[in-house]
């Protein structure tokens, strides 16, 4: 069967945000070539309104008219779109909820470092335009199954070395120390290891190929640091960085989930949102660039039909920005803001926006 094919899409599903996506009739990818773009568009497309303690639609305002809140009720954000992390700002900043969103330890500890010692950082643009060398680290592939493709879409593609990762603070002090003494190179790499080449961090050339390049670019997953020193691997890390710039060029990128919410939250309070912790929170908020759900139990779960993690007591089921209702959203670099048009009708879905307000507005914790 031929099935028509609409204009290209942005992508609200990894901090990419890739906006070539081509969606055919039934709403799936054609050729996406990304395992995430392929799940959860295809699990929109199929969704099943029969989930476990999922309130029926009709019966969502019901619900949220009824359920009891404290007075400062503890509001989790993961991923969430600019619609929905402009609702939540404003009840943080109206005293209405505690708002958090959760980071990985080598997210803490990056935003740590950076505040402490400052790092020269870049966006993805830059890296693409101007970077020789791209060093990865962690789950990059993982959470952003594009990203090594669309680097390598230039004129002069940089080299890219991959390392699985998770550096210890003992790694990244020994790459550090192999930098300081390697200084300016006199023997060049050879031509088989040009640029749009991969490297790989365990073949033991990774402080030569780092040492070898005139621009660098550091570019971190979520998992990059081991848990147990991860404030230490910053530290050595951000250090590495400054000492590069020395001489060469050093930057250091991230593409965070949360780049949307913090964006405005930084607008609002000059702050960005706090972490959140292991205790249990009343509303949980899963947004389309969720990679992965907390375990922590929540009493009210609000997230699309593409996720089915997550530990409740009730869940709604809510439409997705991007599919069912128009948005934005701040790249994973914080670089730009993107639109996201939505791609079919809303159907009978309520927006989180929509949920918010109705659970909030008889909320008093403060007039």
């Amino acid at each position: 069967m031929n099935m028509t094919v609409r204009l290209p899409a942005v992508c609200p599903f990894c901090p990419l945000h890739c906006d070539d996506l081509s969606l055919a009739d039934d709403g799936r990818p054609r050729d996406a070539d990304c395992r995430i773009a392929d799940h959860r568009y295809a699990a929109l497309a199929d969704e099943k309104h029969d989930q476990p303690h999922q309130v029926d639609t009709s019966d969502w305002r019901k619900l949220v008219d009824d359920l009891p809140l404290g007075e400062s009720p503890r509001v989790e954000a993961i991923g969430v779109d600019f619609t929905t992390a402009r609702v939540l700002v404003r009840l943080m900043t109206e005293g209405r909820i505690r708002l958090s969103t959760p980071r990985t330890p080598t997210q803490n500890a990056i935003a740590s470092a950076v505040i402490r010692d400052g790092v020269l950082r870049a966006t993805l643009g830059d890296v693409k335009a101007i970077a020789d060398t791209v060093w990865m680290i962690g789950s990059v592939e993982s959470e952003s199954p594009r990203l090594i493709q669309r680097l390598l879409r230039s004129e002069s593609p940089p080299r890219v070395v991959l390392q699985a990762g998770p550096i210890g603070a003992d790694e990244m002090a020994d790459i550090a120390a192999a930098l300081r003494q390697i200084g300016e190179r006199v023997e060049p790499i050879s031509d088989e290891n040009g640029g749009g080449d991969f490297g790989n961090a365990e073949s033991g050339s990774l402080c030569e190929t780092l040492g070898d390049s005139g621009y660098l670019a550091i570019l971190l997953a979520s998992d990059a640091f081991d848990a147990s020193d991860a404030d230490l691997a910053a530290v050595m890390m951000t250090r590495m960085i400054r000492h590069r710039n020395q001489k060469h060029r050093a930057v250091l990128v991230t593409l965070d989930s949360a780049a949307t919410l913090d964006s405005l939250s930084l607008w609002a309070t000059n702050r960005t949102v706090a972490a959140s912790d292991a205790r249990p929170v009343d509303v949980r908020v899963v947004g389309s660039l969720a990679a992965t759900v907390p375990s922590s139990p929540a009493t009210l779960q609000l997230c699309d039909a593409s996720v089915d993690e997550g530990t409740f007591r009730y869940k709604i089921v809510t439409a997705t920005a991007g599919v069912d209702f128009d948005s934005a959203v701040v790249r994973g670099d914080s670089s730009v803001t993107m639109p996201l048009p939505r791609q079919r009708g809303q159907g009978d879905r309520p927006t989180p926006a929509e949920v918010l307000n109705q659970l909030f507005h008889r909320h008093k914790a403060l007039p």
